[in-house]
């Protein structure tokens, strides 16, 4: 085998975990390259088996989605051919090439030319894009929820509608920056494009660049992200074959990886622990390499018999914590943490990626507390694992009593949440067969994405040796009157991220207020219009970025200065009908926080700012 060329440009910026993780990487990676060949990969040996063997195709982009319909599988392999217009999926633990059923057809000519795979939505909706120059993204809606060979599909919707995407050329690479907002290479800008979609018309807002060209994008192909937001871009140039990468933000744009100019990057895909896959093309043959962002070293999956490849995808991974400690004690997964407290302790949390129809067989479990009883036990977290919900499996040993004598205090102190109307109350079971088959236990509530700050409601998670798991759906919730969000007054400005709203000194009390009103024209004029003055609205910050511009994942405890009811970080109505809360900065880090606004009574949807704390 050839000896492969790499040369290592920076160290990533990006921290992986704290304390041990285990688990790391994926045992397989499904790949596809030239002759119509999809195949999977051992990760650790190399070792290679064909899963379809097509000539007659070209298949390239592939994604791995959630089987909603069926417990077992847990999930399907699609692949996009965007030369014939054709989309397929099968089950590739019972694939074609190893006696299994043939491929199914999910959509072949009609509206969509030459599409693109693509991403799956927490409601099971697949999201591909297209080659043909302003055609932009296309939305099949609940196909995860279709029983592998049931029968049609629906027709594809564009999403936002055609139009939008009218200066976007060559679409490639797609990932999800969070619930609701898509990241989108568009090769022939040598840009990449931020774009939110909806389920439910009339669609969202229009799509914006959200990584200008550089020097840096020579040649874009595929993108990714990690666990806290981080992006990575493959280029393919004559100038440069490399990986690149951006904070959550699209800033502070650094080499990652640079290939040697035989070897050009495609398609690329992370899987729980942050080891980013990337399937790659040579003269005559193909090549995996795993990179592990916290470092941007790369390694090549030895494999002679692959050919040039274009598409990869993985399965549903885990990561696993272990910590040994005493007092407190925070896990951070990305997007989600949860906070420890014991006098001694040894505990693994594991991060789990299951399917919507596995958790389902668990919330046909009774409840503990049927007074909280969920609304429809809807799933409703997704770290942006391709519509599978994440579950946290908490394994404590060895924990001494605390000062009341319950044991381990546990509390998930972030998460990232379906951004959406329809999740508004968020619950949190614990319900895991293996260890109480007979009833589920409602345990806490509380906020939203992007995360941060106990809540008032939060009970403390008691566990008394013993392990759980945890997962979020939503809750019971009265209808309300909807409102418009009529900005937030001075100091903050109403500056979309990554924009900053104000600059702050630290131990500075910073008031946070704004108005609802009822049918408004815009969310920046609510005069004369009847204001809201029954929602119920919660603060949450995180610190996103260091004094050194740096990406963390910090969230932050909620405290407020002087008189403040009802508890932080719960807004009080002033006698001027605006929401107030004032958000003391004792404590801050010098860096930039997001804040945001999250409605428990379904008024309307979360609004976010960033602010600069300074010495």
């Amino acid at each position: 085998m050839k000896k492969f060329e790499l040369c290592f440009l920076c160290a990533c910026a990006f921290a992986l975990f704290a304390g041990s993780a285990s688990g790391q990487g994926s045992q397989v990676v499904y790949v596809s390259g030239t002759g119509g060949l999809i195949a999977s990969v051992n990760t650790a040996t190399g070792a290679t088996q064909t899963l379809v063997s097509n000539p007659a195709a070209a298949y390239e982009g592939l994604v791995v989605g959630p089987d909603n319909a069926n417990v077992a599988p847990s999930y399907l392999l699609y692949a996009c051919d965007p030369t014939h217009n054709t989309i397929i999926r099968f089950d590739p633990n019972n694939a074609p090439a190893q006696g299994g059923p043939a491929a199914e057809t999910v959509y072949s000519g009609g509206a969509i030319g030459a599409p693109q795979c693509g991403r799956f939505t927490n409601t099971g909706d697949l999201i591909v894009t297209s080659n043909v120059p302003g055609s932009g993204v296309w939305e099949f809606q609940g196909v995860a929820n279709i029983a592998l060979e049931a029968g049609s599909f629906p027709a594809p919707v564009q999403n936002p509608p055609r139009g939008a995407f009218s200066a976007m050329q060559v679409s490639q690479g797609l990932t999800q920056k969070n619930i609701g907002d898509l990241l989108i290479v568009d090769a022939a800008n040598k840009e990449i494009i931020r774009s939110q979609y909806s389920t439910i018309p009339p669609f969202s807002a229009l799509p914006t660049v959200f990584i200008a060209p550089s020097n840096l994008l020579p040649g874009p192909i595929g993108i990714a992200k990690n666990s806290d937001g981080g992006i990575f871009i493959s280029n393919q140039s004559k100038k440069a074959n490399g990986i690149v990468q951006y904070s959550a933000h699209g800033t502070n744009g650094s080499p990652c990886i640079g290939f040697n100019n035989k070897t050009l990057p495609f398609f690329m895909q992370m899987s729980a622990d942050d080891t980013l896959y990337v399937a790659t093309s040579l003269s005559n043959s193909g090549l995996v390499y795993s990179v592990n962002t916290a470092n941007c070293s790369a390694t090549a999956i030895p494999n002679t018999s692959l050919p040039p490849l274009v598409g990869i995808a993985l399965p549903p991974t885990t990561v696993t914590q272990s910590a040994t400690f005493s007092g407190t004690h925070t896990f951070n997964f990305g997007f989600a943490a949860y906070q420890f407290t014991s006098t001694s302790c040894t505990l693994s949390v594991t991060a789990n990626e299951f399917s919507q129809a596995q958790i389902n067989s668990w919330l046909a479990l009774p409840l503990t507390n049927p007074t909280e009883l969920p609304n429809g036990a809807m799933p409703s977290v997704d770290l942006g694992r391709d519509g599978f919900e994440t579950t946290f499996d908490l394994a404590p040993t060895n924990c001494a009593p605390d000062s009341a004598g319950d044991g381990l205090n546990a509390e998930l102190i972030s998460v990232q949440l379906d951004n959406s109307l329809s999740f508004s109350n968020p619950r949190m079971l614990a319900c895991d067969p293996t260890v109480s088959p007979s009833s589920c236990t409602v345990t806490e509530s509380f906020g939203d994405y992007p995360l941060g700050g106990l809540l008032p409601q939060d009970p403390t998670i008691i566990l008394r040796g013993g392990s759980s798991r945890h997962f979020v759906v939503n809750g019971n919730l009265s209808e309300v009157e909807p409102g418009t969000f009529c900005g937030f007054g001075s100091p903050l400005t109403n500056t979309p991220p990554p924009g900053i709203a104000g600059t702050f000194g630290a131990g500075q009390n910073l008031s946070v207020k704004f108005e609802l009103a009822q049918n408004a024209n815009s969310p920046q004029n609510c005069s004369g219009n009847t204001l809201i003055t029954d929602a119920v609205a919660l603060l949450s910050v995180a610190q996103i970025l260091d004094a050194n511009g740096n990406p963390v994942f910090n969230p932050v405890a909620i405290n407020s200065s002087g008189s403040s009811t009802p508890t932080p970080p719960t807004f009080k109505l002033d006698n001027n009908k605006q929401y107030e809360l004032s958000l003391s900065l004792q404590g801050y880090a010098p860096g930039i926080y997001s804040l945001t606004v999250t409605f428990l009574t379904n008024n309307t949807v979360q609004q976010t700012v960033e602010f600069q704390v300074t010495k």
